[in-house]
């Protein structure tokens, strides 16, 4: 599975929700690609988003 609501890729990430905000809010995860609004409801695309940790890293 590649979508998970942002509160699940919380659980799963351990990151905080206003970590994630200030990334989509600042422009870091692009929207349609490290996330999607579906039902004015966030969903983070796990896949997309491991890549981009993993471009941080290096």
């Amino acid at each position: 599975m590649n979508m998970v609501t942002v509160n699940r890729y919380c659980e799963l990430s351990g990151e905080t929700l206003a970590a994630v905000n200030n990334r989509i809010a600042r422009g870091i995860w692009r929207k349609g690609v490290h996330y999607t609004v579906v039902a004015r409801r966030r969903r983070i695309n796990v896949r997309e988003v491991e890549k981009w940790a993993g471009q941080q890293a290096v």
